[in-house]
């Protein structure tokens, strides 16, 4: 099995030896395969990624209003949400890079908010569990793409599975979820808590 690494251009070049390629010493000086494995690896990345993670996810972050009243998201926030027991005059999505206010159909807030967000990390940036799972997961994809065998892939889907429950035992260590930190389970709690 190849090694694991902790960068973009080694995970590209783990991807390679999947098909029995050689490694390349730059993502610039690539190759068809080279950007295959690039244009996988990063479709992997970004679909891991907006599930929302204790390691990308911020909460409390100031939404302020720019001078026409917008509320503008950097290019790399992929969710974004407010409190609704806090803010009840507004329902916030995304759309492109600025706040929509679905309830009054409105870009124009009239002030500033504060939200959870889950932003869009770059690779180097992320966990070791998230960057060996985004690896196992994209070297196997890449080979059954380039070669269409699933049953030759250096990573099985245990290995791809194994990968996922690290991933998710490092993110319960660290995010310390309970029911009670969830507004919605917490809402029915208190509320059977008044039928009893």
């Amino acid at each position: 099995m190849p090694v694991i690494a902790s960068t973009e251009l080694d995970a590209i070049n783990t991807m390679l030896t999947t098909i029995g390629e050689s490694p390349v010493n730059s993502i610039s000086a690539s190759t068809a395969d080279t950007r295959i494995a690039q244009l996988i690896l990063q479709e992997v990345d970004r679909a891991t990624q907006i599930k929302g993670w204790n390691w990308n996810t911020e909460k409390e972050v100031p939404l302020t209003r720019n001078g026409s009243n917008e509320i503008v998201l950097s290019s790399n926030v992929v969710r974004v949400d407010v409190n609704r027991q806090e803010y009840r005059n507004v329902e916030v999505v995304q759309r492109g890079n600025k706040l929509w206010d679905k309830k009054n159909r409105t870009f124009i807030f009239t002030a500033d908010l504060k939200g959870e967000i889950v932003y869009l990390l770059p690779f180097s940036d992320l966990p070791e569990q998230a960057r060996y799972y985004i690896v196992v997961r994209s070297a196997r994809l890449f080979q059954q793409r380039m070669i269409g065998d699933a049953t030759g892939s250096a990573f099985s889907a245990e290995e791809e599975t194994t990968a996922y429950m690290a991933l998710n035992d490092s993110e319960d260590e660290t995010a310390d979820h309970n029911i009670f930190n969830n507004y919605d389970v917490a809402k029915v709690v208190a509320h059977r808590r008044y039928l009893v």
